[in-house]
């Protein structure tokens, strides 16, 4: 989160959606700590991470868009698909899934399924007869991670940025098959916990790999940079040098070391008042202004 990145912000929220789910189903194995009507009301609470999934994925869909990282044959049509209207539409549908699982339309109550040889006892949840809403949401994050995000994801022309996008589609992808073998108890239900492991493997890697490619890139832009800087200083006939905040020499540029008869590398590191008393220097006041002339070593004034 403390990343300026957006890209790095998106991440933490689905990381932090995630980790409400992992939330959620830990709460059905904590008959030992907390009451069963303790229980279902902070199962009902912490639906808000699946639920809350969906509208994210979307957002990052319409994140590469208007960023313009999506950049091959785009056309005019696809603003139709990838626009704000339709990320609120799908965030108001989301807040109306997870209202109606907080009421026992969504989740009418817990059965506890017994402890036998392999498995710890704890509660699954009864559905109630609105529970459909919550199916219709998870049907929309597929709809979402195949159609939206990886339609989105081919049109990116930089290839480290949509290798880390696809990641995110299949980790989202996985999630949600995942948790819906378990919640339908074809896998036990703790094995949701798979779906943090597999996340965090998977973003964490893609990200910093991402991170690494873009720190690389800026490095070279800025090594570039500098270099042009330079040449552009050492052609300028005018005395330029720049000092760092203890008034030490940072850069120099030709003219203002040849004023001195030394080499530029010799002047960087020494302290601006060393050179201002090797010369003498005459003040001229008019029209507001004051200025430095400088007699350099041939007598010439500057």
């Amino acid at each position: 989160m403390g990343n300026k990145l957006e890209i790095a912000r998106l991440i933490s929220y689905f990381l932090f959606l995630l980790s409400i789910w992992q939330l959620d189903v830990s709460f059905l194995y904590a008959e030992d700590y907390l009451s069963k009507p303790t229980i279902e009301i902070l199962f009902r609470i912490f639906r808000f991470g699946p639920i809350m999934i969906m509208p994210l994925l979307y957002y990052i869909a319409f994140y590469i868009y208007k960023t313009g990282l999506a950049t091959k044959e785009l056309k005019k049509w696809h603003k139709l698909l990838y626009n704000k209207w339709i990320f609120y539409f799908v965030f108001l549908v989301s807040l109306l899934v997870y209202f109606v699982n907080l009421t026992t339309s969504g989740v009418a109550g817990l059965h506890q399924v017994h402890e036998y040889s392999t498995f710890p006892a704890h509660y699954i949840p009864i559905y109630g007869a609105l529970n459909i809403t919550f199916y219709i949401n998870i049907i929309l994050v597929f709809f979402h991670s195949f159609f939206f995000l990886l339609f989105i994801c081919q049109k990116i022309s930089d290839g480290k940025i949509k290798r880390f996008f696809r990641s995110l589609v299949f980790a989202s992808l996985f999630i949600f098959v995942n948790g819906i073998l378990c919640a339908f108890l074809i896998f036990p239900l703790f094995f949701t916990i798979l779906n943090s492991i597999f996340a965090a493997i998977v973003l964490f890697a893609s990200y910093f790999t991402l991170q690494n490619a873009t720190i690389e890139k800026m490095n070279q832009e800025l090594k570039e940079e500098r270099s042009f800087l330079e040449i552009i200083l050492n052609i300028n006939p005018n005395y330029i040098y720049v000092k760092d905040s203890n008034d030490n020499l940072a850069i120099v540029n030709g003219a203002f070391a040849e004023l001195y008869n030394i080499s530029s590398d010799e002047m960087i590191g020494v302290n601006e008042n060393y050179f201002k008393k090797e010369f003498l220097l005459k003040e001229e006041q008019g029209h507001n202004l004051s200025n430095e002339t400088v007699i350099n070593c041939n007598g010439e004034l500057r």
